[in-house]
């Protein structure tokens, strides 16, 4: 019994989950703060063996679009932005359906993000933590995700 379990848990590791896909967060089982977005959509693609390219198109309460792109690499390195030097994200990846995420501005963290893929890989749970220049927690926002 103890070597079939053995046997699951390195399968499991072996075969972590690829986030790639279009995420589309369902904003009533998504705890987004008020008055929360319309709309919420990730489209994440591989680019690398640890690396993706992830953009997220919002509309906000205000019916305003936001639009962002940037790469992250899940290799548990320090990577600096390419348009600000000074912000840094470390990505890791924890577990196979479990992924860890450090924004760092100056050296000091102003967010956190674990993201929770389900076994059945058709939903994630993104839970971003944002705290305030003197460490304390600013704000905390829970996606509800649906692969799409």
């Amino acid at each position: 019994m103890r070597l079939l379990t053995l046997l699951t848990s390195l399968f499991l590791f072996a075969s972590t989950a690829d986030y790639s896909g279009t995420w589309v967060a369902n904003i009533e089982k998504s705890q987004l703060g008020t008055p929360p977005p319309k709309s919420y959509v990730m489209k994440v693609e591989k680019t690398g063996p640890s690396a993706f390219l992830v953009t997220t198109d919002a509309v906000g309460a205000d019916g305003k679009e936001r639009h962002q792109q940037f790469t992250r690499t899940y290799d548990g390195e320090e990577h600096a932005g390419k348009e600000h030097p000074e912000a840094t994200e470390t990505c890791t990846q924890v577990d196979p359906l479990t992924r860890h995420i450090v924004g760092k501005n100056n050296g000091k963290v102003v967010y956190e993000i674990d993201a929770t893929m389900a076994p059945d890989r058709k939903t994630m749970t993104t839970r971003q933590t944002y705290f305030s220049p003197d460490g304390q927690t600013r704000e905390v926002l829970v996606f509800a995700f649906e692969r799409r």
